[in-house]
């Protein structure tokens, strides 16, 4: 059965490249696109008072003009999307909903809740050291309380994907919707288990290392395959720091997705290691899978 797709979008640069990939991978179907016209919190109102009574305005003035164009980008982002679902498919079970005001972060989960919906798109902001600050709360939020995959968009494309094993059940529900996406788009699965074993450490013989830690990796893989349709994908066992080595095997397989668990330690109001710095770093979109 196809995948629901929900797309969020405030009328951003970023938030276009999440319509663009839930089209992508939904081709129109079975897609949802809800735009957020975001409340201003009281101390953002409290200072556009101060500044618009500077100004020479009256009380509420700036606040009312704010919200007004951030209206008018959700109902622009509304109509570009209308028009990239209508280009991509004529037909398909495909709805607009918005503006809808509220904190982004609880009315995207809030969508999301819906049984309908299988997995929420939304806009990543670049990488690196700005890229952790203009992230922000909104993403976050939303990946460590979300009951269901989160994808960031970075790339409008879904022809190729990057999936992490670890072994835990987080990696196996990972591999699962990897699998969903897969089969459905024919698309190449890459399989990737990075470790950081260090034989050094070990009172045993590297090659008896080496052959367990592949042993290990084989089964993991083998499991997936088995149950989540993967029979194709590759294996790969790299020695190395996770996010690199993901990161590394997505470039060389020009795959512009990477699938992961939430992580192993991630409580209801946690977000792992790995997935947390892929989230804010990864130059590729990425899906986490609670």
């Amino acid at each position: 059965m196809p995948l629901s797709l929900l797309a969020a979008t405030d009328g951003s640069e970023s938030a276009g490249l999440a319509v663009g990939l839930a089209v992508s991978l939904s081709r129109g179907e079975h897609l949802k696109v809800v735009a957020v016209t975001p409340s201003q919190a009281p101390t953002t109102l409290s200072l556009l008072d101060e500044i618009a009574t500077v100004l020479g305005g009256s009380p509420g003035s700036l606040a009312a003009e704010s919200h007004r164009r951030a209206e008018l980008a959700a109902i622009a982002a509304l109509d570009s999307a209308r028009r990239a679902v209508e280009s991509s498919l004529k037909q398909g079970e495909w709805r607009l909903s918005g503006p809808v005001d509220g904190h982004p972060a609880e009315v995207i989960l809030e969508q999301l809740a819906s049984p309908d919906i299988d997995a929420v798109v939304m806009g990543g902001h670049g990488h690196g050291a700005l890229g952790r600050v203009l992230l922000g709360s909104v993403t976050d939020e939303v990946l460590v309380h979300a009951s269901k995959p989160v994808l960031i968009a970075r790339d409008t494309r879904a022809d190729g994907l990057v999936v992490a094993l670890d072994g835990t059940p987080s990696s196996e529900r990972a591999a699962a919707m990897a699998g969903l996406l897969a089969l459905e788009r024919s698309l190449p699965v890459h399989l990737v288990v990075a470790h950081q074993i260090d034989s050094i450490a070990l009172p045993v013989a590297d090659e008896r290392i080496e052959a367990s830690i592949r042993e290990a990796a084989s089964r993991w893989a083998a499991r997936v395959r088995a149950c989540s349709g993967l029979g194709a994908a590759t294996l790969d066992v790299i020695h190395g720091e996770p996010v690199h080595v993901l990161t590394a095997q997505a470039a060389r397989f020009a795959a512009p997705l990477i699938v992961v668990g939430r992580g192993s330690d991630a409580g209801p109001a946690r977000l792992g290691a790995v997935a947390r710095r892929l989230a804010h770093d990864a130059r590729v979109s990425l899906m986490v899978v609670p």
